[in-house]
């Protein structure tokens, strides 16, 4: 077991508090403090989020109310704070279509239609960042208005998290996607009540259709 304190960070200069009672001591851990004038410790202690003290004993912050925890030597490390981009990610995103403030399903169909007037006829259109919680409803849209609005173009559109996809029927043609088509392992394929593919694809499923669209990550 490891316990992550977010605030373990902020060692420096732990231990010149007041000893006032913490809200929190832990005892018997081993304690990587990130501070290089004293990288272990064995104990710690902390009152409204903040460190107290850092050491090898903090018992003089240890009052009745105090809640105690015995780590019995398992790890105590800072907080992780991930912080990362997608640059291929980022370009791409700068050659589709964002739907991000798109208010409805037909507000996203609309975008659609007007890209699709622009290109020819089979050329693919992209979309990114769709998010059906912020519509009338929220329900997860199907392929009927972005297969009316590009009936002639495979319509590929991913939502804002990048866990599902909304396909049109081209694109679901050109996929081979039907109804006898099996959810691959992690993923799944939404379905109308007698099979049929409603049009988006969650997770994993997701690459039955990416595999088939140019330049783009399976």
């Amino acid at each position: 077991m490891v316990l992550i304190l977010a605030l373990l960070a902020g060692v420096l200069g732990a231990g010149t508090a007041g000893a006032q009672p913490a809200d929190l001591v832990v005892t018997s851990a081993r304690i990587y403090t990130v501070n290089p004038t004293q990288p272990r410790a064995s104990a710690l202690a902390v009152k409204d989020g903040k460190i107290l003290a850092v050491g090898d004993n903090v018992s003089r912050y240890t009052g009745e109310k105090t809640r105690r925890i015995d780590a019995r030597g398992t790890a105590v490390i800072p907080g992780f704070i991930d912080c990362h981009v997608h640059m291929r990610g980022l370009g791409e995103s700068l050659e589709i279509l964002n739907l991000r403030a798109a208010p409805s399903a037909e507000a996203v169909a609309e975008m659609v239609r007007r890209a699709a007037a622009e290109r020819r006829p089979g050329e693919w259109i992209r979309g990114r960042s769709w998010d059906q919680t912020a519509w009338p409803g929220k329900q997860f849209p199907t392929a009927d208005p972005i297969s009316a609005a590009a009936p002639n173009n495979p319509v590929y559109l991913t939502r804002v998290d990048g866990h599902a996809g909304w396909a049109n029927r081209k694109a679901l043609e050109i996929a081979g996607i039907t109804a006898s088509t099996p959810d691959p392992p992690g993923g799944r394929i939404l379905r109308a009540a007698d099979g049929t593919p409603t049009g988006v694809l969650i997770d994993r499923a997701q690459g039955l259709v990416a595999h088939h669209i140019p330049g783009a990550i399976p």
